[in-house]
């Protein structure tokens, strides 16, 4: 699954919608075969085969309707709350995380695995989580929440320990779109 870039993520904000290319067109100010080209990239990227899927995957991803009503909650809490693509890009990071690790949210969003990765994990943790991600991403650890350890890295180069729960986040139709989880520091 490929990463969507800021443009693509503006037009599914209005695909999702149920607009007509032309009328995406002009909500945006672009092209009607600009819209073509990036709703192409954007099924391709997702392997979506058709508008429900979109639908599934940008609402998976976005938490629509219910991010307002739970946001205050999510960044109060002491416990770092997180979404991110089957390709391991951040696209929700609870604000939590500058509490925890010096970083703030948007300098790991949307930020490919293999950039911010090296910044966050413990290098001898580095290639279980790639290998973990992997497995996550393409099913063979199932679609049951899976709890671990592993030892990450805060902004200064100090080190913790953190207790990770994170499973994935299913499409209607029961394919693997992301993954999800919450991370707590260990004292």
């Amino acid at each position: 699954m490929g990463v969507l870039t800021k443009r693509e993520l503006s037009v599914l904000d209005v695909i999702v919608l149920g607009y007509t290319n032309k009328k995406i067109a002009l909500s945006l100010g672009i092209a009607i075969s600009t819209v073509e080209y990036h709703r192409a990239n954007i099924s391709r990227k997702l392997e979506a085969k058709s508008l429900a899927e979109l639908i599934s995957w940008h609402n998976a991803h976005f938490a629509i309707g219910s991010a307002d009503l739970y946001y205050d909650i999510i960044n109060r809490s002491s416990d770092l709350i997180w979404r991110s693509t089957t390709s391991g890009e951040y696209t929700f990071l609870s604000l939590s995380l500058y509490k925890v690790s010096g970083f703030k949210p948007e300098e790991l969003l949307n930020k490919k695995f293999s950039e911010w990765s090296p910044l966050f994990i413990a290098p001898e943790y580095l290639s279980w989580a790639i290998d973990s991600l992997s497995d996550r991403a393409s099913g063979q650890l199932g679609t049951e929440p899976l709890k671990f350890e592993v030892e990450l890295l805060r902004k200064n180069g100090s080190r913790y320990m953190a207790e990770i729960n994170s499973g994935p986040i299913l499409s209607d139709s029961g394919k693997i779109i992301g993954i999800q989880g919450i991370n707590r520091v260990k004292e």
